[in-house]
């Protein structure tokens, strides 16, 4: 079965799997159902935990044999697998299954794994953990999500809080849902009378936003010039490298002139989008941003990213940021002075 992070308490409250995978690549919630799940196993008398890091050349006989050994202190046990690649590999994937295929009430696994593949997810022992316990998938959260979440996060420490103030807090911890709880917790601390108001957060709130260079292509997407500069500025400041960030320009330009040419040529927007998955949930953005500019200002750009890319590399005169503040304006339907 599948258990969303915000289920897990209300799960475990009913009693135990025998087998759990932990995968995604939030860490906030990531560690916090691990621990979850950790204490449930306590509280229900599985006092003994056994640690193994599934690291390259490890011996997979190791996790049977964790589940198989006697133990003088304690009749149930926690056996912890660390898959930090998430990826088992065939002799880990048949220990996995194997694992699941011959549970007891004696021991419980919990597999604390990195992002796993979508076809990883039709694998023998992926399904095996699937129906034999329960998967835990954290993924960050987008942007309309966090008010909800930081809301739901105060409640449960006996706060309320103030739509400005929430909206506000959305946006200093953006992309880093520890930042939000950390500031939560704080407040918890600070306020009176059970409240947070938007000064609150103010006083109290350090910055602590974190983006990624696709947050910068919805943002250029969207033609929300102020958005754009502070995702990039905030990418600046994390020490993000100017390729990585061309290199999400360049994906954007590419499939924008791709879809202007489809819809130039008389192809409706479902048919234009059909095989771009990662573009559906854009599609407003993307009828908005041609409507600026036509599939051939997109095709065009490919040129200054060229040159901003050899700016970079050292191999071009110029200052690669300066020129991606100018590009990224221009994205964003502001006139842009030559790079």
């Amino acid at each position: 079965m599948q258990v969303r992070p915000e289920q897990l308490g209300h799960h475990l409250a009913r009693g135990l799997k025998p087998v759990y995978l932990v995968t995604g690549d939030e860490p906030l919630q990531f560690n916090e159902s691990l621990d979850a799940i950790r204490a449930a196993a306590r509280e229900q008398g599985f006092t003994e935990r056994t640690v193994l890091d599934a690291e390259t050349g490890f011996d997979w006989s190791r996790l049977a044999e964790a589940a198989a050994s006697l133990s003088l202190f304690a009749e149930r046990r926690l056996v912890e697998l660390r898959l930090p690649s998430g990826r088992p590999g065939t002799e880990g994937g048949k220990a996995l299954a194997a694992f699941a295929a011959e549970t007891g009430d004696d021991v419980v696994l919990l597999v604390g794994a990195g992002r796993i593949e979508a076809r990883a997810k039709r694998s023998a022992w992926y399904r095996a953990i699937e129906g034999a316990g329960a998967t835990v998938e954290v993924w960050p959260k987008e942007r309309s999500a966090l008010p909800a979440w930081l809301r739901e996060r105060a409640r449960s420490r006996g706060l309320d809080a103030s739509p400005e103030a929430i909206e506000e807090l959305a946006d200093r911890c953006e992309g880093n849902l520890a930042y939000g709880a950390q500031t939560i917790e704080r407040l918890a601390l600070l306020v009176s009378g059970g409240r947070i108001e938007i000064d609150d957060v103010l006083d109290g709130a350090a910055h602590g936003a974190r983006f990624t260079s696709f947050d910068l292509v919805d943002a250029t997407l969207a033609g929300n010039a102020p958005r754009a500069l502070t995702v990039l500025a905030g990418l600046a400041a994390e020490g993000e490298a100017p390729p990585a960030i061309i290199g999400a320009l360049a994906w954007q330009v590419r499939t924008m002139a791709r879809i202007g040419r489809d819809l130039e040529r008389g192809a409706t927007s479902d048919d234009a989008l059909r095989a771009l998955p990662a573009w559906r949930r854009r599609r407003g953005a993307v009828t908005a941003a041609l409507r600026r500019s036509p599939a051939g200002e997109w095709s065009g750009r490919l040129a200054a990213l060229a040159r901003l890319d050899a700016m970079s590399k050292g191999a071009a005169p110029g200052d690669e940021w300066d020129g991606l503040r100018r590009l990224v304006l221009d994205f964003c339907g502001v006139p842009m002075r030559a790079v």
